[in-house]
Formats: C-alpha cells, structure tokens, sequence
C-alpha cells in the first residue's frame, strides 16, 4: 500500500515544482518565529512586567513606616528589579521553550496524520495511555515519603533530652 499522493505528484527530480513549497515554508516558519517571539516577548513579557511593577508599588506605597525603617531603600529598589529580571528572563523563556515544544509535537503529529491517515484513528487511544502514564508517574513522584518504623523511632528521640552519663563512667572532653 503506497501513499495516497502516488500518482499524483511531480517526481522528485523536478526542481521547479518542489523549489516553491519549500521556499513558502521557510518563509511561512520566518514569519511564525516572528510572530511568536514578538507574543511573547514583547506583548506578554511588557504587560506581565506592567502587572507586576504596579502590584509591587501599591503594596510598597500602603506599607506602614516600620517596614521603611526595617528595610533599606536599597533591598526593596533590588527586589523590584529582581523580580522584575526573573518575569523578563526566566519565565518568559520557559514559556517560550514550552510554546516550541508543543508545536513542533502539534506539527510532527499533523505530517504524521497527512502522510498516514490511519494514525488519526490511533491518536486518542495514544493519548490516553500517556495521560495514564503520566498521572501514574506524576502521583509517583509527589507520593509522601514512607519513613521507615527504625527512622520513626530515633527520630522520636530527637527531641527528648540525651540521658544522664552515669557517675563511674569515663569523661571524654
């Protein structure tokens, strides 16, 4: 059993059909990476960073006199641009990482269904043997840790007093 295309397409030595496609991908791929980095970084990353600096300076701004005398000018002007360093940075990349990882899965799975359509029939049941899996793994891995009846009981002795060193014994210093 061939390909549903067979037939149907050019051969793959004729380079005057094929140039084209594969051109309007690496454009259509520019302007998407474009696009998602423009979402991403500047609209989301501006607005989260807008969100966060008015939260932080309203809560600054009511806070009583204390908190001013127990906290230098310059703790508090650093928290601002940490926090703000870590939303411009770290999450936004790893947003941004995740955002590729889910299309390039949702592509991969797009030339798989177009190239075999009989995959689609196979998705949803692939698909609930990995969320299976995966709650299986999740509730492994956030299961509280089972102490041992040994480690219970020294641990229980951790808070009572040591017990008195007998008077004939010897004194180590």
């Amino acid at each position: 059993m061939g390909s549903f295309m067979e037939g149907r397409s050019p051969p793959a030595t004729k380079l005057d059909f094929w140039l084209p496609i594969y051109a309007a991908g690496l454009v259509f791929t520019g302007i998407a990476t474009y696009y998602r980095s423009v979402l991403a970084m500047a609209i989301m990353g501006v607005n989260a960073a807008r969100r966060i600096y008015v939260k932080l300076s309203k809560s600054v701004m009511v806070a009583p006199m204390i908190f001013f005398e127990s906290n230098p000018s310059g703790r508090i002007v650093n928290r601002f641009t940490k926090d703000t360093e870590a939303l411009d940075f770290q999450i936004l990349m790893t947003f941004q990482q995740w955002f590729n990882c889910v299309f390039a899965i949702l592509g991969s799975l797009a030339l798989i269904a177009l190239i075999n359509p009989w995959f689609l029939s196979l998705l949803p049941a692939l698909i609930v043997i990995y969320l299976s899996v995966y709650m299986y793994v999740q509730a492994l891995t956030t299961a509280p840790p089972t102490v041992p009846p040994s480690a219970q009981r020294a641990s229980a002795h951790h808070g009572a007093p040591p017990p008195p060193i007998p008077p004939d014994s010897p004194q180590v210093l």
